[in-house]
């Protein structure tokens, strides 16, 4: 059954139950590559763990959530904090950092991920992208994206105007996720007329009717970045000037 992701959940396709991943339908006899993924992410985790056992400390958000880690775990992963850690920054001396302006929930994904290779989180798989980015891991980011390929790629998750939103709002412009996202729209709807006849689908063709009615800069920004010479965007109705745009 389709559904609208919204806040969608992520969760880690390496379960004892037959993998449904895009890649193991691509490649049946060599097995799923997601865990073979995760088998060397945790190996690479053993070997650093082996070798440098020192702890930081990170607080996240205004209400600094405290997260104690392995400073050698956080800089293999991540520039941000290779450089806040292992440079001349005062974090480096005092192994704290706070980063206020983070999402303790967010951040949380992120660690685990970092130690076990997996994502598995409540959060808009955007927002994960987005924090990844912030944090210069394109692992990360890479391993979210994954999974958004996978769930847009079966066709069983419809692109909510929050995660474009997400997309547009906090990454640079012209990110790998929002083009990626442009792809989605562009071929998948979202007011195609696939997603117009599928009744469950009601509430997220309601959500893009109002965006779309909105206007405004993003709509616009999204507009220019996807053809409108077909029923992308009006269920039907060929879009060919600005008078005949659906909102």
């Amino acid at each position: 059954m389709a559904n609208i992701h919204e806040g969608a959940t992520l969760k880690s396709k390496t379960s004892d139950h037959p993998c449904q991943c895009a890649w193991c339908f691509q490649d049946e006899h060599q097995g799923c590559r997601g865990k073979e993924r995760v088998r060397k992410h945790c190996t690479s985790i053993g070997q650093l763990l082996a070798h440098c056992g020192e702890i930081v400390t990170v607080l996240i958000g205004p209400s600094e959530a405290k997260f104690v880690c392995h400073k050698a775990v956080l800089g293999f992963w991540s520039e941000f904090f290779d450089a806040a850690f292992y440079g001349n920054m005062k974090e480096a001396a005092e192994r704290t950092i706070r980063l206020p302006e983070e999402h303790n929930t967010a951040f949380e994904a992120f660690v685990t991920w970092a130690y076990t290779g997996q994502v598995n989180s409540d959060l808009c798989p955007e927002e994960l992208w987005a924090l990844g980015d912030r944090l210069r891991s394109p692992k990360f980011s890479n391993a979210v994206m994954y999974l958004m390929f996978n769930d847009y790629s079966h066709g069983d998750t419809f692109l909510s105007t929050k995660s474009v939103e997400i997309a547009f709002s906090k990454t640079a412009e012209s990110s790998q996720l929002q083009n990626f996202l442009i792809e989605v729209i562009n071929s998948q709807g979202p007011l195609c007329k696939t997603v117009l006849r599928c009744e469950i689908a009601s509430p997220y063709v309601r959500d893009w009717q109002r965006f779309i009615q909105g206007g405004g800069e993003l709509v616009l920004q999204i507009v220019q970045k996807v053809s409108l010479i077909n029923d992308t965007w009006s269920g039907g109705i060929d879009v060919v000037n600005d008078e005949e745009l659906p909102w």
